[in-house]
């Protein structure tokens, strides 16, 4: 994005473009990789970002009223620049509104990965508890499905299943509530034994 024409605006516009940047960077690398450490950075970004954009919407306001008394700049020119300064600063509320949005909702999602590594097939298979009530159905052998959902409730989270004219149940999260997320993969060995692992995203 070039910076506008006029010098008076160029700091504004650094003002409004940096933080939008510098935000949405941070972001897509933290959805790229899930390190732990970069939504800390993301909160800091956030309020540097936050007293930016009112400093360059302060710097915008008294830049405007300088050149309306002014009668060396045309007005037209005034008025182009001015939108494009306006719209890059403004555009950092919604952008902020909508990462923080996804990053909540990514922050507190249940992920829970099934994977069949027996030679029979599992058969409904479901996942309750926590206020989620989730039918899976039929996973076949070497089979493996992933399921994504947020917790309603206080609770215990339990995969339960057919194989073989069996029923069997395991708990995958002994407590479970509403605001907590998790990751979890469970393994159907040949042997009959099942693990329960936590995971990454």
């Amino acid at each position: 994005m070039r910076l506008p024409a006029s010098s008076g605006l160029n700091i504004p516009f650094l003002l409004g473009v940096v933080p939008l940047t510098a935000g949405l960077s941070i972001f897509l690398v933290w959805l790229a990789t899930d390190w732990k450490w970069l939504p800390l950075i993301g909160i800091a970004t956030l309020y540097l970002s936050f007293g930016s954009v009112l400093a360059g919407l302060a710097w915008l306001g008294v830049w405007i009223l300088k050149m309306r008394r002014s009668r060396d700049r045309p007005r037209a020119g005034l008025t182009r620049q001015t939108i494009v300064v306006a719209a890059v600063l403004v555009v950092n509320f919604p952008v902020a509104g909508g990462i923080l949005w996804t990053a909540h909702s990514l922050a507190t999602r249940y992920t829970v990965t099934i994977r069949n590594r027996s030679s029979a097939a599992i058969q409904s298979a479901a996942l309750n508890g926590g206020g989620v009530s989730l039918e899976i159905g039929r996973i076949a052998p070497g089979g493996r499905i992933t399921e994504k959902f947020h917790i309603v409730h206080d609770g215990t989270l339990v995969f339960s299943w057919e194989q073989s004219d069996r029923k069997l149940q395991v708990i995958v999260d002994d407590y479970v509530t509403k605001g907590w997320g998790g990751h979890k993969q469970i393994d159907v060995s040949t042997a009959g034994l099942i693990e329960v692992q936590s995971n990454t995203r």
